[in-house]
């Protein structure tokens, strides 16, 4: 019978043990549990309070609006990026598309013109002449068509040189003045909205005194003087 009540005495100081042992886990993680809350609390008022330093005492309402400035501006850059950018295609889509419009004829004349005035030149100084006529068409004080532009008279006052002596009926138009029209045609332009050229060198004094008092000079390339209306 002592066996047997040891025994049970074991059992129920087990048992006993066992209980208070579990209760003792689960108090220790209520306690881990709030202490953890606690440091969460703890640690967003040491933020606010960092906050508050860095902005006059009113941390939402700044960051807020901060937030938002920021946010507006984003949108804004990125609808004025896309803007720019479908402008710049309707740009190169207009400017692709003139070689299209103008007849094989118009093709003809404006390379030739270009090869009589700029002969021997590079392709920048063909494609620069090539703009300024392309520059006369678009404007409404010149006629409306390359063929029109290129042979233009005032009275008996030709516009273009080469017409007058003869030139543009006798040169050889070069693969190079093809390109440089080309690029023209297609779009690149480095006239500055030039309207007129001359050569000084080759051009009538009383002339150079017209365009010297009459008109705006922009820059000089390839031996011409390019201008524009003041």
């Amino acid at each position: 019978m002592s066996n047997v009540k040891k025994f049970l005495t074991l059992k129920f100081i087990w048992k006993g043990s066992y209980r208070i042992l579990t209760l003792f886990m689960v108090l220790f993680a209520l306690f881990l549990f709030v202490m953890e809350v606690r440091f969460t609390n703890a640690q967003t008022e040491d933020e606010l309070y960092i906050m508050e330093n860095h902005s006059a005492g009113k941390p939402n309402k700044e960051l807020v609006e901060v937030v938002y400035r920021l946010e507006q501006q984003d949108v804004k850059e990125t609808m004025a990026t896309t803007i720019e950018k479908k402008q710049e295609k309707s740009i190169v889509k207009k400017k692709s598309s003139v070689k299209n419009k103008i007849s094989q004829k118009e093709y003809n004349i404006l390379v030739r013109i270009v090869e009589a005035e700029t002969t021997g030149g590079d392709i920048k100084s063909k494609q620069i002449v090539a703009n300024v006529i392309l520059n006369r068409v678009a404007h409404k004080g010149f006629p409306n068509t390359i063929e029109e532009v290129v042979f233009q008279r005032n009275g008996n006052v030709v516009q273009f040189s080469p017409i007058s002596d003869g030139r543009y009926y006798s040169v050889h138009v070069t693969n190079k003045t093809k390109k440089a029209v080309d690029k023209a045609l297609n779009g690149e332009d480095n006239s500055k909205g030039a309207l007129y050229f001359a050569n000084r060198t080759y051009s009538n004094p009383k002339n150079m005194e017209w365009f010297d008092q009459n008109l705006k000079y922009l820059f000089s390339y390839g031996g011409h003087e390019y201008f524009t209306e003041k």
